[in-house]
Formats: C-alpha cells, sequence, structure tokens
C-alpha cells in the first residue's frame, strides 16, 4: 500500500521495528528497507527479492555517530568524505564490528568481513531511520536483477501484496544507485560508479581519478560463490524484461538491414537527434543530453519500455565516458547487450 502524509513515518517505523519491509524512498532508488539487526527480516528481504546470498545489502544510517557503531575502524579519510558527501549518493565499504550494540547482522553483510554503510539525501528516508533507532538495510525495491524503482508506482508493479507500506516520498531526484567507494584495503577503489564520481573523490582522498577506476576484480568474486564486498557487482544486473541493445550511431544503417521484416521496436534516442533512425518503431523516447536528466529518466524509460509490449529496446550510447556517464554507462552495460548482426530476435 502506498501512503504518505505525516502518519507515515510513524507506521513505517513501527512496521520495521517489527521485522517487517518497508519500501522507503531515496534520492537515488527507492530501498527495499528492514532492520539491519535483525536476521529474520533481512531474509525477508532476500527471499522477496530472490536475491543470491552472496550479495551484500547497504546499510542505512541517519549520522556519522550510527556509522561508528556498526564499522571496526572510521578512518580519517571516511570523515573527510561524509563531511563533503553525506547526506548523499555516496556508500563506503569498512571493516564491520562484529560485537556490541546494534550491530549489524551477518545476512545484511552476506557473512563477509566488510559492511556497506551510507547516509541516504532523502528527508523521509532519515526521518524513518532516526525514528527505528536502528540502522536499515535497503536494497533497491525490484525483483533481483530486474530494473530499479524510481517512484512508489514502481515498487507496487513488483511488491504489491508482499510489502505492507510503501512510503511515497515522490520521484528520485538522483535516478542511479549510490557510488560505492572500498576504503576497507590498503588502496581506495571505486567498487560501483554513481553520482558522486572519481573526479569529486580523487582531492579528498589525494589521488588522481585514473586511481579510482572500478575494481573489475572484486566484480569477478561472485563467479566463485564468494561473499562480495558491494552490492551492485553482478555482470547483469538492471535488466529491464524487453530485451535490449546498446548501440551506437554508426550502427543505424547496419540494424536498418538487420531488422525483421514484422518487429515492432522501441527507440531511446539522445535528444531526437536522428529523427527517423530505425523503421517499424512503435515507441520513441527522448533521452537528456545532459548527465543528470538522463540519470532520472534512465530506470523510467527501461520500465516504459517493457509497457509498450515491443520485441525489443535500442538504446543510443552515449559519446562521454566521464563524470556521470561513467555510471551511467556502468548500468547500460549491466542492463543490455551489445548490438551486433549476429544478434537474433
Amino acid at each position: 500500500m502506498i501512503q504518505c502524509g505525516p502518519k507515515v513515518v510513524r507506521r513505517a517505523a513501527e512496521l520495521l521495528a517489527a521485522g517487517e519491509l518497508v519500501a522507503l524512498p531515496t534520492e537515488t532508488v527507492y530501498g527495499l528497507g528492514a532492520d539491519a539487526t535483525n536476521a529474520d527480516a533481512v531474509a525477508k528481504i532476500y527471499a522477496a527479492k530472490g536475491r543470491p546470498s552472496n550479495n551484500p545489502l547497504i546499510v542505512h544510517i541517519a549520522d556519522i555517530p550510527s556509522a561508528e557503531k556498526i564499522c571496526q575502524n572510521f578512518p580519517a579519510k571516511a570523515y573527510a568524505l561524509v563531511e563533503r558527501f553525506w547526506p548523499g549518493p555516496l556508500t563506503l565499504v569498512l571493516p564491520r564490528r562484529l560485537q556490541g550494540d546494534g550491530v549489524v547482522c551477518e545476512r545484511a553483510v552476506a557473512g563477509g568481513k566488510t559492511v556497506a554503510v551510507r547516509c541516504p539525501g532523502h528527508p523521509m528516508a532519515l526521518d524513518i531511520i532516526r525514528a527505528v533507532g536502528r540502522p536499515i538495510a535497503a536494497p533497491s525495491a525490484n525483483r533481483s536483477g530486474h530494473t530499479s524503482p524510481t517512484s512508489p508506482a514502481h515498487v507496487a508493479s513488483e511488491f504489491d501484496g508482499i510489502v505492507e507500506l510503501i512510503v511515497d516520498g515522490g520521484e528520485c531526484l538522483v535516478g542511479l544507485e549510490s557510488t560505492v567507494l572500498d576504503l576497507s584495503g590498503s588502496t581506495p577503489a571505486i567498487l560501483r560508479p554513481g553520482a558522486i564520481t572519481g573526479e569529486m573523490l580523487a582531492p579528498i582522498l589525494e589521488l588522481d581519478p585514473l586511481q579510482l577506476s572500478v575494481n573489475e576484480m572484486s566484480r569477478a568474486s561472485h563467479l566463485a560463490g564468494e561473499a562480495l564486498k558491494s552490492p551492485g557487482l553482478l555482470w547483469r544486473h538492471y535488466a529491464p524484461k524487453t530485451r535490449a541493445f546498446r548501440y551506437e550511431a554508426s550502427q543505424v544503417p547496419a540494424i536498418r538491414t538487420w531488422l525483421p521484416e514484422k518487429a515492432n521496436v522501441a527507440i531511446a534516442q539522445l535528444a531526437m537527434l536522428h529523427s527517423s533512425v530505425l523503421p517499424r518503431t512503435r515507441e520513441r523516447f527522448n533521452m537528456p543530453t545532459e548527465p543528470m536528466l538522463y540519470a532520472r529518466e534512465f530506470y523510467r524509460t527501461l520500465r516504459l519500455a517493457d509497457e509498450c509490449g515491443c520485441d525489443c529496446l535500442f538504446i543510443e550510447l552515449p559519446a562521454a565516458q566521464t563524470g556521470l556517464w561513467a555510471a551511467i554507462l556502468d548500468r547500460l552495460g549491466r542492463a543490455t547487450e551489445p548490438w551486433s548482426p549476429e544478434a537474433k530476435l
């Protein structure tokens, strides 16, 4: 049930404290929340999402003292980062505290030695976390591997009747999951790019941005069944139900020849730069050329493509690869497949 208004924070806190699931708004995407200290409550997240057991959850807190309670140590670099970027879309991976009041349960971290923690930049999420008085585990409120939700309606389309309460906090302002920065090792590494870019992090960490490039080795660990350090590391993720191809503008003539005669397609183009790129186009989506606006539209567009009933979706690749575009390309790379003449519908 989707609810808003002054009483919803109290109701959400009551449900979470009782070990139930609640869908929460954040500035990135909507999260499926549970008490991170309650193993049975966290197990409900994995069951509802169909999430692999070795894929940990991001733990949401309302302030730095709360983060200190669940992390074994909070280094000086971490303090500098959170002073600049919290509340906001930055998740830090740090060694987890094993004992003490309010420590995160093992299920929330997939049995690993680290915890991914962030302070969300949404006032309703912060109010709910404060009202519960416990850290809240909250992965994206969608089925595992599917397109992330950026509105309460998106959550309801997947969990209506399963989640008792969906807190209506409006449309998500960022639209992509948080940046995940690993500070648990000797060298900081971005495990998942997001709105807080390597270029923004590097000066605080006193590193060259190139030294913060996404750590591909961490992504590969799931193949061996190891506990991941962070969510968002699986190779196939964020995908729509519709078969989705990413393409470059130079491939358009070949795609025109390749398309089956009876195919109905949806196409997501950058600012409608190509007025008649493909034949048999049923739906055409105008994608912004400004990265912040593109990020807000991306998941909504994937869901709209599912709703239109087309055979496939073509998404034009942006040329830029730095800053927020790096995060967008990361999501595109795992939500879609590259088009090739050998592909078959």
